[in-house]
């Protein structure tokens, strides 16, 4: 092992040492929390970056230096926030000269960790924020200001809870990292590939099972990755070539991939780490976010899984033998230990004396004991504790850096009241029509979330877009949830399907056509949020009776929906029948008893041939018989 893995290993331990003790303890003051998760993110970041062996060469040792001396000024920037921070808090606004260059200092490093860790795209939409924040007074009307000076902007950034060490990095310090510490731990226990195993043994036999363990795997890692594309890069790595080996098109394995991966950034209990910020927002309880969550995202991966079923019926795909997939029963016997640690973080997570910080806790306290006394507290387990600590704090990094940009995005949102400025814009466009304004919110989603990540996207768009959903008469969590999702879709949605090239480039398959296929099955993701919007009975809200009615018509309804788009039902369907279908499942979909029973009759008049074929058929049969 090299010295950098050795000395990287030591501080990661350290971190989560840290992150343990204020998760049991309790948190910091804000400033000081977030400063100190930070000093973590750029020592790590910049500690990457070291050469482990510079090998003689002159480049390499100035470098390595240059590294070096980052590290040490990281160390400065944060710790001085972190040892002054109650004199910040009371003197905001009054800052010296040197807290200002400091502050200055920090935002570069801030943006050229950012650059190194996620590329240029947050690096370059922050800098613009910025660039507004000083140029605002000679901008058009519609969004100009009076403008700030260099010293107004990076002092209120870098030294007040409202920028850099606002909302996003202060749930990346506190319940972010204890849920990918969580993540590691489980998989490097052993726990990841339990759950693959399940999928393969429960999925793979029946027809098309490689895409439907996808749909499954995806799922079960998406919802506690903070990356839907990360997911995409990491199951699709198994999930891709199983596809293929069975006759899927390489276009279509990688759309899969890309849309089973996507949806786990909406599905609880974590939704891509957007769960907790939704749920600190709206000061709402973190376990009712997740259950009126749960039934949009249960719904979009019935139509995922439906649309991959039909393709594999329409082209003949059969599942992989079955006694060359695990079984089931043994795998379960082998491991059922490994249910023991969600079970209790979903259990206390619904206890209101239990923050989900000291839920995720206890579960990695438990996951940890168990394995531990499993494998007889062998060495091996020793060193997976310690690899997964490596691996929690390496997870980290992206989404903590990341939370750090996005503050100065949304304090310069604060700071400006760009956002209070582009709802009106938007409400004024909309002229008083709520399906305009969602159709306009749709569009302006999809686009700044291009190319962010799940936090950053979330964030962005619920300071900039919620605002007006909200203002117009929307419920508002459907609002937020109305923008996550369609931020999210972005990541599947031509011309910038992020997910759908990466799970392309492991394809093999033509990057554009990938994006477009994972579109066609993802399409139910573009009119959910309008679902929810329309129909808060979805959201769980209203009486039951309503709420049965609700997910009973939205289920029939992207099942038909899957069916119109894939052309397929038993056999073929022509080109008439497709249109009907597709026209009767959205009727279906908008809540409504009437919309209902108009789509249902739709549905059927568009199916009656394939069910009248498939009847002559079983009466030929059974009369050759």
């Amino acid at each position: 092992m090299r010295w950098k893995e050795i000395i990287f290993i030591i501080i990661a331990t350290i971190w989560v040492l840290y992150q343990l003790w204020t998760a049991y303890f309790g948190v910091f003051p804000t400033l000081q929390q977030g400063s100190l998760h930070l000093l973590f993110t750029l020592v790590l970041i910049y500690l990457l970056k070291l050469k482990s062996n510079v090998g003689g060469k002159l480049s390499n040792y100035v470098l390595s230096a240059f590294y070096l001396i980052l590290i040490v000024i990281s160390i400065y920037l944060c710790g001085y926030v972190a040892f002054n921070y109650f004199e910040l808090e009371l003197n905001v606004g009054s800052w010296d000269s040197w807290q200002l260059f400091i502050s200055g200092i920090a935002i570069i490093i801030i943006l050229d960790a950012t650059r190194r860790v996620m590329g240029w795209p947050l690096v370059i939409f922050a800098f613009l924020f910025i660039l507004y924040a000083y140029f605002g007074a000679y901008l058009p009307e519609q969004i100009a200001h009076r403008g700030f000076s260099v010293e107004r902007i990076v002092g209120y950034l870098y030294l007040t809870a409202e920028g850099i060490f606002g909302v996003a990095i202060g749930v990346s310090a506190t319940f972010l990292f204890m849920f990918i510490l969580f993540g590691a731990v489980l998989r490097e226990f052993g726990g990841g590939q339990f759950m693959t195993d399940i999928a393969v043994g429960g999925f793979g036999h029946v027809r098309g099972g490689p895409a439907k363990i996808a749909v499954v795997s995806s799922c079960l890692f998406g919802t506690v990755s903070g990356s839907g594309v990360a997911n995409v890069a990491t199951t699709g790595t198994f999930t891709i070539p199983l596809m293929k080996s069975i006759g899927y098109k390489p276009h279509f394995a990688a759309a899969v991939e890309a849309v089973a991966s996507v949806g786990g950034q909406i599905m609880p209990p974590v939704m891509g780490a957007s769960a907790f910020i939704m749920s600190e927002i709206l000061q709402m309880p973190y376990y009712k976010v997740c259950l009126s969550a749960a039934v949009p995202a249960i719904i979009y991966y019935i139509a995922l899984f439906v649309a991959v079923d039909l393709e594999a019926a329409k082209t003949g795909m059969k599942g992989i033998p079955k006694q060359d997939l695990p079984k089931i029963g043994i795998i379960i016997k082998k491991g059922w230990w490994f249910f023991l640690p969600p079970v209790v973080l979903l259990y206390l997570l619904i206890i209101p004396e239990y923050s989900p910080s000291l839920s995720a806790f206890w579960a990695i306290i438990t996951n940890i004991i168990i394995c531990l006394i499993v494998k007889r507290f062998s060495k091996d387990e020793f060193k997976n504790l310690f690899l997964s600590f490596k691996n929690a704090a390496t997870g980290a990094l992206e989404i903590a850096i990341c939370c750090a940009t996005v503050g100065i995005i949304l304090g310069i949102t604060v700071l400006t009241g760009l956002g209070l400025r582009l709802s009106g814009m938007l409400t004024t466009l909309a002229h008083g029509s709520l399906p305009i304004l969602l159709i306009l919110a749709m569009i302006c989603s999809i686009i700044l979330g291009m190319a962010l990540p799940t936090v950053a996207v979330y964030l962005v768009l619920v300071i900039m877009i919620g605002p007006a959903l909200i203002k117009m008469g929307v419920d508002p969590l459907a609002a937020h949830l109305f923008v996550f999702y369609f931020g999210i879709t972005s990541q599947i949605t031509p011309p910038v399907a992020l997910a759908a090239y990466v799970g392309a480039g492991i394809a093999g398959a033509p990057p554009m056509k990938t994006g477009f296929t994972a579109t066609k099955l993802g399409m139910v993701t573009y009119i959910l949020p309008f679902m929810f919007v329309y129909g808060p009975a979805l959201l769980l809200k209203g009486s039951a009776l309503s709420i049965t009615l609700a997910i009973t018509s939205s289920i029939l309804g992207v099942v038909s929906l899957a069916i119109g788009l894939q052309g397929y039902f038993l056999s073929n369907l022509r080109l008439w029948e497709r249109t009907v279908i597709i026209v009767g499942s959205i009727l279906m979909i908008k809540p409504g008893l009437t919309t209902d029973i108009i789509g249902l009759f739709f549905v059927i008049l568009g199916l009656f041939r394939s069910l009248l074929e498939r009847k002559r058929k079983i009466t030929t049969i059974s009369n050759s018989g």
